[in-house]
């Protein structure tokens, strides 16, 4: 058993532009308990994409490592990577990324159906999943029927549905305003600590750190601070 759920240990990442390099990660190193909620904070170009990207198994570093639980992810072969992804993350985007001819339960449905959820046992979930997020009465709505809020939460039910170890927002707040934003990340924090979810956020929102365990804060790659929260959130 490792001693720490998530650990990454001397990430670096560079990107060849032409002939010069770009430093997207220098040597970041840090370790994630079970069901902790991190945020990784950081101004434009500071490598935060970069980052979650290796954490989530969608790149690899150009060095370094990362385990999960002991599995030393970045030694997987994209096929194995795909295979992580699937059975233990999920992600919520800026943007949802929800299918406008669907409607909401058909949205999180579709993506319980890619990992091998069917049947009676298909619409229970789905159906508790918007439940959680408050939204039963809008199940057969479209997408466009929803407001900014109303999306992210479908997007948020949809992550949830499949009952991921790791949930990974990236800029889940950047398209809805700051009451609507610290909402979602209240219901986010509420559902993930009952369920004891590991979560990582990626935010520049200094107004929703309230509600992180600990905050990252990276400047030109590397990590500048590693704050952890002392305010007690239910």
């Amino acid at each position: 058993m490792a001693d720490y759920y998530i650990q990454a240990e001397g990430l670096t990442k560079d990107y060849h532009l032409g002939t010069t390099i770009v430093h997207a990660l220098r040597e970041v190193s840090f370790s994630i308990n079970e069901g902790e909620i991190l945020f990784i904070m950081g101004p434009s170009g500071s490598g935060k994409t970069t980052l979650v990207n290796i954490l989530g198994g969608i790149d690899y570093p150009t060095s370094g490592k990362v385990s999960l639980n002991g599995e030393i992810i970045t030694d997987f072969s994209p096929s194995q990577l795909t295979k992580f992804r699937k059975e233990k993350l999920s992600y919520v985007f800026q943007f949802y990324s929800l299918i406008p001819t669907l409607t909401t339960i058909e949205n999180v449905q579709l993506m319980m159906e890619l990992v091998g959820i069917k049947g009676k046992e298909l619409n229970k979930k789905s159906t508790e999943a918007l439940e959680i997020v408050g939204l039963t009465d809008r199940m057969n709505n479209f997408p466009s029927q929803l407001s900014g809020g109303e999306r992210q939460r479908v997007a948020i039910a949809r992550a949830l549905a499949k009952d991921p170890e790791v949930v990974i927002l990236d800029e889940p707040t950047g398209q809805l305003d700051q009451e609507t934003g610290i909402k979602i990340i209240e219901l986010v924090r509420e559902i993930c600590k009952k369920k004891s979810k590991t979560v990582i956020l990626v935010t520049h929102d200094q107004s929703i750190t309230k509600f992180a365990d600990r905050v990252l804060h990276l400047e030109s790659g590397k990590i500048v601070k590693d704050e952890r929260k002392t305010i007690n959130l239910k």
